[in-house]
């Protein structure tokens, strides 16, 4: 969620900027189970180019527009147990050291988890260098680019803690952008379960 500049709450996706093509229109292409195509592709709406690739940190902010539903979870219908993880709030630790277990959700490689490896690093791409958050030891893919990065809170119920977004990767090394500095620097807030 955003607060608009006449006072009213607007609700917002968050994903990557590199993702920012101009003026276009952005769909939500839910990934189904395995091998089979998803029956329907939802129109998100346009993003904000003010916030996209701001200030070295990669992220863009859509505004929903269309007929995409917010709910704060995270798709994972491989598991049996478990097909969505709640979110109930964003990381509060302050402490984020190093062998931390962190997991994310992508379009490709669906949710998996790792190790992170190291905290604040330069990325340089053929565009332009970005802070790096968080460097994690997971597999990716460039179509998991802009989805959720985060921790467990419990296994049995499958409820979680919001670090981020997956910005990119290299093999099996993910590179993050911290929730916290996307909600500095755009003005957005986290939408967990209960709130």
């Amino acid at each position: 969620m955003r607060q608009t500049a006449t006072g009213e709450l607007e609700s917002v996706f968050v994903t990557s900027g590199r993702c920012y093509r101009y003026e276009i229109d952005y769909y939500l292409k839910p990934w189904g189970p395995l091998g089979i195509p998803p029956p329907n592709i939802y129109r998100i709406g346009i993003m904000d180019t003010s916030n996209a690739r701001n200030r070295g940190y990669d992220y863009g902010i859509l505004r929903i527009g269309g007929e995409v539903v917010l709910a704060p979870s995270i798709k994972n219908i491989d598991s049996p147990y478990h097909p969505e993880i709640q979110i109930w709030n964003r990381n509060l630790n302050p402490n984020i050291h190093l062998g931390i277990h962190l997991c994310k959700s992508g379009y490709h490689t669906r949710v998996n988890c790792g190790y992170q490896r190291s905290n604040d690093a330069l990325f340089f791409d053929q565009i332009d260098p970005y802070k790096i958050s968080y460097i994690i030891n997971i597999d990716n893919n460039r179509q998991d680019v802009g989805g959720p990065v985060f921790q467990f809170l419990t296994l049995s119920t499958a409820s979680s803690s919001y670090f981020g977004i997956l910005t990119g990767g290299i093999g099996n090394i993910g590179l993050t952008t911290r929730i916290d500095d996307i909600i500095r620097l755009s003005g957005v807030f986290l939408v967990g379960v209960g709130q």
